[in-house]
């Protein structure tokens, strides 16, 4: 039933957050110093400025729109929320700027929930 869907999905979340906190503090629980966040975003004077040294060193100037949608996934989030919310775009525009997110790995995307990656 649709209920048990949701709570699969849920229960999912709640397993991939668990092993996300588990990699992020790996280095407390070991005892290593702690070191500094490897996806992080600053806001600063209306553009939302994203480093990513996951892979190489990248980084992502979002101003406008991208970044109040950016914004707006900081907790999973429903594509139909997220079109609700900016109902002055069309549709096209925002699956096209979430796509590009996910495309980069700074938005993790499941079924038809979005969820920003950097803290």
């Amino acid at each position: 039933t649709g209920n048990e869907a949701i709570e699969q999905r849920k229960e999912r979340w709640k397993e991939l957050l668990k092993n996300w906190r588990n990699v992020y503090y790996m280095s407390e629980i070991s005892g290593e110093p702690k070191r500094e966040s490897l996806l992080y975003k600053h806001d600063m004077n209306g553009f939302l400025q994203i480093v990513d040294f996951r892979y190489s060193f990248d980084t992502y100037e979002l101003e406008g729109y991208e970044r109040d949608l950016y914004n707006f996934c900081d907790k999973p989030t429903t594509i139909t929320d997220i079109i609700e919310y900016f109902n002055t775009l069309d549709q096209k525009t925002i699956h096209d700027i979430l796509q590009q997110f996910v495309s980069h790995k700074i938005m993790f995307k499941e079924n038809d929930y979005y969820l920003s990656l950097a803290i």
